[in-house]
């Protein structure tokens, strides 16, 4: 492995993920390792786009792997793919993102994993949440209360999702 900055982590049913980044000399990465539970290191097929900045999030045995920086750091260069791993370690392609974004958050309840990330800042578009469901169909639940200029805290227990930016929080559940 390499020493970078800006990866992702999240896990499958088998194995912890560390995808994607930018190297000491700051070149995408689109590199992606599996550990197992003997923390045996296994490179498997590389994310769809080299990037960093971007989120990760597990949801049912699956590894998320969304957004991020393709280069540079203006807006038409955030990525909007969603890179996932099954637990045999499959790479597959979820439909994109309804945005390209940076600095990506993210976040599971039951059936469902919660994805934000900036545009742009002071960009109305920042309020904009992704949620995928188990199959991974794409559907927008209420946008955030408040637009976000840097990274949001996601987290989660039970069937409620919390995201805290840097005014407000919003709540998300599932019944």
């Amino acid at each position: 492995s390499i020493a970078r900055d800006g990866t992702a982590g999240a896990s499958t049913a088998t194995s912890a993920l560390i995808a994607g980044g930018s190297d000491i000399e700051n070149n995408r990465l689109n590199l992606v390792e599996a550990f197992d539970t003997s923390f045996v290191r296994t490179t498997l097929d590389p994310l769809n786009a080299a990037r960093y900045d971007l989120g990760g999030v597990s949801l049912n045995g699956k590894a998320i792997f969304a957004g991020g920086r393709v280069d540079g750091s203006v807006e038409s260069s955030y990525g909007r793919t969603v890179d996932v791993y099954d637990e045999s370690l499959t790479h597959t392609i979820a439909e994109d993102l309804s945005l390209g974004v940076r600095n990506v958050g993210a976040t599971a309840l039951p059936g469902y994993a919660i994805i934000n990330g900036i545009y742009a800042y002071g960009a109305n578009e920042n309020l904009v949440v992704d949620a995928y469901s188990s199959s991974l169909t794409l559907s927008q639940p209420d946008p955030l209360n408040y637009v976000a200029n840097s990274r949001l805290a996601f987290t989660s227990f039970g069937n409620y999702a919390f995201v805290r930016g840097e005014v407000y929080a919003n709540v998300y559940t599932v019944e």
